[in-house]
């Protein structure tokens, strides 16, 4: 569970690793010339995602603003479950493994609400998602806490969210769920990654990297993408 003492470590050690990785123009223009043929070769993306002059990923008819890339991970599709309506989509990001699948998968959803959506009510359903696909999945828990101690008010929606730990194909993976509503829309984060939540199983400085980062993932899409919706 990440409260918030260790969302502001996991924060400043993945940003403050990320200081020297700004990105030149150049990359920029690589990103954003890979995000819209990833986008162009996705089904019935048309009208509903935009690749933006700095590669990021909008989704028009939410104005959820996905990231170019990830420090761990690659914009991987872009999804749109409802034959071209554009209010169910999602933007897909991995760290592909040498298995053929992944280390790491993190997918960020917006789905427009219905009048009568109620949190509790989004949340369950995203989780029993989770438990249906995986049925020995044994939750560990939140996945993150805020805590607003500062007296003032908060860009961060108010969140559900649990994190669960799965055995797949010889090793731990962890799966984290987050749920906000946000301006109408239902916005879920799906990350899974390898190993246990807390638990640092890493033979070199590259994998203590990734691990940081990987957990860190949810938290900032929470901070960087939730406040994008219905603007």
């Amino acid at each position: 569970m990440k409260s918030v003492a260790a969302l502001i470590l996991f924060l400043i050690t993945a940003q403050g690793a990320l200081a020297d990785e700004k990105p030149t123009p150049e990359q920029i223009a690589q990103l954003r010339s890979e995000n819209i043929a990833i986008v162009a070769s996705d089904k019935n993306t048309t009208s509903v995602f935009a690749v933006q002059d700095d590669g990021t990923v909008k989704h028009i008819q939410s104005g959820m603003i996905c990231p170019a890339t990830l420090s761990n991970g690659t914009f991987y599709h872009a999804l749109v479950f409802d034959d071209g309506k554009g209010l169910d989509v999602g933007c897909d990001y991995r760290r592909a493994d040498d298995k053929g699948g992944a280390d790491f998968k993190l997918t960020l959803f917006a789905v427009k609400s219905q009048a009568d959506t109620k949190l509790e009510s989004a949340f369950a359903h995203y989780r029993d998602e989770v438990l249906q696909t995986d049925k020995d999945a044994k939750s560990v828990g939140p996945a993150i806490t805020i805590q607003n101690n500062t007296g003032g008010s908060s860009k961060l929606p108010e969140i559900r969210s649990e994190q669960f730990m799965i055995w797949f194909n010889d090793r731990d993976y962890t799966t984290e769920v987050v749920v906000a509503l946000v301006r109408g829309w239902v916005f879920e984060i799906r990350a899974t990654y390898t190993g246990k939540p807390n638990e640092l199983a890493a033979n070199s400085a590259e994998n203590v990297k990734y691990w940081t980062r990987d957990r860190a993932a949810s938290s900032l899409a929470l901070l960087e993408v939730a406040d994008t919706l219905g603007r």
